[in-house]
């Protein structure tokens, strides 16, 4: 199992565009929109605990009230 990828499997449910990196080649001030998770990204944490949770979920695990 690869933890360390697994956070950065998640595709994004929402559109979200940022401004590309120096060096792609692209004029500058144009965007591009991220299609998988990032590191950094607010959104990626939500987007691996969905995928995990609906895996968990359908192994037949249930979550407590604790959690």
């Amino acid at each position: 199992m690869d933890i360390v990828s697994a956070y950065l499997a998640g595709v994004l449910d929402e559109d979200i565009y940022i401004e590309p990196p120096e060096g792609l080649g692209l004029p500058s001030g144009s965007t591009v929109q991220v299609v998988k998770a990032l590191y950094g990204l607010k959104q990626s944490g939500r987007v691996w605990y969905k995928k995990i949770q609906a895996w968990l979920k359908s192994q037949g695990f249930e979550r407590t009230d604790s959690d």
